[in-house]
């Protein structure tokens, strides 16, 4: 018996360090495999992280843009201005029109007033098309902020 009990020893320790050799390797291949899942993970997180920043750069570029919008613009000061200019040519052919009635006769409409007439017209189309402008800028302002 004790020939035989040596053969058995001797066979499990040999079993038992091949069943050793054979976890060593899959706890080693598994590892490997992990690792370069692990690799791949990170390597995509760092594209999807570079592309979201790079994303970013033309939204910074708008905000940094829309910043400088100027929401404070009025014609207020150009319709007070021609406002005054109006007031003025009125004033102007009232001395017209008070000089002949106190004169009893007709005097010659001076050219001045007539081109001040041409020109306050113009001035006028270019108030409606300033407050146009201004109304669709706003619109785009409202759109661009809401």
């Amino acid at each position: 018996m004790s020939t035989e009990n040596r053969v058995f020893t001797k066979l499990f320790k040999e079993t038992e360090k091949s069943n050793f050799k054979k976890h060593s390797k899959i706890n080693l291949n598994l590892g490997q495999n992990l690792q370069a899942e692990i690799d791949k993970v990170n390597s995509i997180y760092k594209q999807t992280n570079t592309e979201i920043y790079n994303s970013f750069v033309p939204i910074r570029q708008i905000e940094k843009l829309m910043s400088e919008v100027n929401s404070d613009i009025s014609i207020n000061e150009y319709a007070d201005a021609l406002q005054n200019l109006e007031e003025l040519y009125n004033i102007e052919t009232d001395k017209l029109r008070q000089a002949e009635n106190d004169l009893g006769i007709t005097i010659p409409r001076p050219e001045i007033l007539d081109e001040a007439v041409r020109q306050i017209e113009k001035l006028q189309d270019s108030e409606e098309q300033l407050r146009n402008d201004l109304n669709e800028y706003n619109g785009y302002l409202k759109m661009l902020f809401s």
